[in-house]
C-alpha cells in the first residue's frame, strides 16, 4: 500500500462517499475506485 492509496482511503472514510473523495481529490469518481 502507498501513501496515495491511504490518502484516498482517508479521504472516502473522512467524506462518506466516493464521489465527494474524488471532489476532494481532485481525481475522477472511477479513479478513486481502481485505487480501492
Amino acid at each position: 500500500m502507498t501513501i496515495r492509496y491511504l490518502k484516498t482511503f482517508i479521504a472516502i472514510a473522512e467524506r462518506g462517499s466516493f464521489a465527494a473523495a474524488a471532489r476532494y481529490l481532485n481525481l475522477t469518481q472511477s479513479a478513486i475506485s481502481m485505487q480501492m
